[in-house]
């Protein structure tokens, strides 16, 4: 039944028409009926069809609107940038301050794209002029835009504002306004109001931010993912502006992501330990902070969905799912566009997706890539799930292969998306074309290890096991690539080898990861057969004959 609604939706193809054959068999059965029995006559015939029709398509309308497909989705967006560097701050400033009053979306296709997006392909937008984005603004496409470039004449700093409804498109309004670099936030309420003739702008509990250098550069270096700088500069901004509750809770969010990292770093926890870890301290320290942030917006009805999903992040960390979720629903329910959340729901049991627009993981990351077709890390998480036994010209390489196009349209320079796109060749047996994408990740992104593991993997499994004996050593000697390790000893074991592959089976079988490595197991075997091949006893087995 979920697949013919999908389906019917127009999320796979056919949708509209399969609604149409819905409507012509109708129309076809009623018309039968209506010829051969003199009781339904043409007016019950019209009045029956018509009524089946609107009620068919209220139906349709409504499994479209809560789902529709991507190519049907829209965009608005408000980007400021500046040709000089030494004003890019106030760039990041006017584009913060922005974000915060727009609401996420006009209606469930048509939504805010935010500027720091792309970061996740690699492009800022805030230094002028830059052709990636212009080709991202394009390609997606984004629609209605607000731009705003930050000019210095002399003394005098103005914000030139520009609307218009597509990318390249001539703007249809202007509005230029002088502002003084040291308060400008005394003219985010102009710049709101005239943005609010475009695009949907919050009013209500809306606060210009602390206009500081070090704030707004610490706020960008996190959104990049450079925590330790984002610590930096908040520690410079509470320096000059000590106990200033905006500063504070963006110290607090590093330290959450700061914590993050750390816990990456320690050995599993020891269910009987009763002392905490110096990550988990930090982590109760930053929460209780933002849990009291988040407290007073509640009590003022002030949204903050990035507070509430940083809340949610810290208790995932301590895997408090259940606090967690609750969380992480409020933050969707005031953004359903907020990448950060939905990426952590990926965290969670689907089973605590009830309620939710999305099911089942798949379905998740499905959505995240509509909304930010340039959120690489999604895109590799979400070809690998889809090439899980995947089938030669089965609908998910479709949908994968539409994916990476996308990816590459947007980032012609992207190592993740070549590198996919290597990996669904090679499933899909096409070994040379997943040779050329691995030698374009290699150019894109030289002497990475995945990489070189990668082209290994294929020259062995075209034979070429000199070529695939180069690779995995360049992986081994780059990162220490543990699956390399692997491929090594059975190329050694197949030259009769055996005691070099035995030393490689063996260090797999050392760094084994967890119960269920794969190719731990398989170096397990590997060191079995050879010894088999060296007469050399297996230890713990019986000598054949023995009688022991």
């Amino acid at each position: 039944m979920k697949y013919w609604i999908e389906y019917l939706s127009g999320t796979v193809p056919g949708g509209i028409g399969l609604y149409l054959l819905v409507m012509l068999v109708i129309f076809l059965v009623l018309f039968g009926i209506s010829r051969r029995n003199d009781l339904f006559t043409p007016g019950l015939f019209k009045r029956w069809f018509f009524s089946i029709w609107m009620i068919a398509t209220i139906i349709y309308a409504f499994i479209w609107f809560r789902n529709p497909p991507p190519e049907h989705f829209s965009r608005y967006t408000a980007q400021f940038y500046s040709a000089d560097s030494q004003n890019i701050w106030l760039a990041y400033y006017f584009r913060d301050e922005v974000t915060s009053r727009m609401m996420p979306s006009q209606r469930a296709t048509h939504y805010f794209y935010p500027q720091r997006w792309h970061y996740l392909a690699g492009v800022d937008c805030a230094v002028y002029p830059n052709l990636s984005c212009e080709r991202i603004a394009k390609i997606l496409p984004i629609g209605q835009m607000v731009r705003g470039e930050i000019v210095q004449q002399n003394e005098n700093y103005f914000l030139r504002l520009s609307f218009q409804k597509k990318a390249d498109a001539t703007p249809e309004s202007r509005q230029e306004i002088r502002f003084d670099p040291n308060q400008p936030q005394q003219i985010i309420p102009q710049v709101a109001k005239w943005i609010a003739q475009f695009f949907p702008v919050r009013e209500k509990g809306v606060h210009s931010g602390l206009p500081n250098r070090s704030l707004a550069l610490a706020k960008d270096a996190f959104f990049r993912g450079k925590y330790q700088q984002s610590l930096q500069y908040c520690q410079d901004a509470l320096r000059q502006f000590p106990n200033q509750p905006e500063v504070l809770k963006w110290y607090h969010y590093n330290r959450v992501r700061q914590a993050r990292e750390m816990r990456k770093t320690m050995p599993a926890a020891n269910p009987f330990e009763t002392q905490k870890s110096e990550w988990q301290k930090m982590l109760a320290s930053s929460r209780a902070y933002l849990l009291k942030k988040a407290k007073a917006n509640f009590d003022s009805e002030v949204p903050d969905p990035l507070l509430n999903n940083m809340i949610a992040e810290s208790f995932i960390l301590e895997e408090h799912y259940g606090e967690a979720e609750q969380f992480l629903k409020i933050s969707f329910g005031e953004n359903p566009f907020l990448l950060e959340a939905l990426e952590n729901f990926l965290l969670l049991h689907e089973s605590r997706f009830e309620g939710m627009p999305f099911s089942t993981r798949e379905k998740l990351m499905a959505r995240i890539l509509n909304i930010c077709p340039v959120d690489e890390m999604i895109l590799q998480e979400y070809g690998n799930l889809l090439m899980t036994n995947l089938q030669v010209n089965s609908a998910p390489a479709a949908e994968i292969r539409a994916r990476i196009q996308m990816a590459l349209a947007l980032n012609p320079e992207s190592f993740n998306a070549r590198l996919l796109e290597g990996k669904l060749h090679s499933t899909l047996f096409e070994y040379q074309q997943a040779l050329q994408s691995f030698f374009k990740a290699d150019s894109i992104k030289p002497n990475q290890a995945v990489t070189q593991y990668n082209l290994g993997v294929i020259y062995f499994k075209i034979k070429d096991l000199a070529a695939a004996e180069k690779y995995f050593l360049k992986a081994v000697a780059l990162d220490d690539y543990l699956d390399a390790h692997l491929y090594l000893g059975v190329i050694y074991q197949k030259r009769n080898d055996f005691e070099k592959a035995l030393a490689q089976f063996r260090y797999r079988v050392a760094k084994k990861t967890g119960k269920d490595d794969y190719y731990a197991v398989q170096a397990m075997k590997g060191i079995r057969e050879c010894l088999a091949a060296l007469n050399i006893p297996i230890p713990g087995e019986r000598e054949v004959g023995s009688g022991k």
